[in-house]
């Protein structure tokens, strides 16, 4: 099973539970010849011997914490983004009153930033309800882990990050129209100097 997990076959666990080999399981993607001829090549050349003889239970609960963090964002999507709808006039969503409540602190916590990123017109089809195609593609990218870095940023750093970000546009949408207005001001034959 480690070994499969670590040639890149996509397999899910259940994160709400105590570890049983069991409920291990794969997940609905396809894999390409490609990746299928890169992970036999690997095999043959004994990259993955020492995966043989990882104990399954611990090499899967190591990874415990990030599992849950993709939990809760599979929970939001499900539990909330699914049953959103967007007014695409107004380019507002609306969601459920009180979804918090299905969260405990610590999820809620986690999916914030994830949440900030996914309340996107992108995942809803014309007359402003969910995409079920692109629902799908985003469960099955927070499973492959595309969605892990958003899941492990404190919300609080993610802020400060926007906020710089939009300072420094403001700076400098500020001194390009301060450069060019003294452009602007300056006479005609210093212009040409300056070209």
């Amino acid at each position: 099973m480690v070994a499969l997990h670590q040639l890149g076959v996509p397999m899910g666990i259940a994160t709400n539970e105590v570890f049983d080999i069991k409920n291990i399981h794969f997940l609905d993607r396809a894999i390409d010849k490609d990746e299928i001829k890169g992970m036999i090549a690997q095999v043959k050349q004994g990259s993955c011997d020492n995966l043989f003889y990882t104990d399954v239970e611990s090499y899967f609960t190591a990874n415990f914490r990030i599992l849950a963090k993709r939990n809760a964002a599979r929970k939001y999507v499900n539990e909330v983004l699914l049953k959103s709808t967007v007014n695409l006039q107004q380019m507002q969503m609306t969601t459920q009153q009180n979804w918090v409540e299905k969260f405990s602190f610590g999820e809620y916590k986690i999916i914030q930033a994830f949440r900030e990123q996914v309340n996107d017109n992108y995942f809803f089809d014309a007359n402003g309800y969910p995409n079920k195609e692109k629902i799908d593609s985003l469960l099955n990218d927070i499973d492959l882990g595309l969605w892990d870095e958003y899941l492990c940023w404190s919300f609080e750093a993610y802020q400060n990050v926007k906020a710089q970000n939009f300072m420094t546009q403001m700076i400098t949408a500020k001194l390009t129209e301060a450069n060019n207005s003294v452009s602007e001001s300056l006479p005609s034959d210093k212009k040409e100097a300056e070209k």
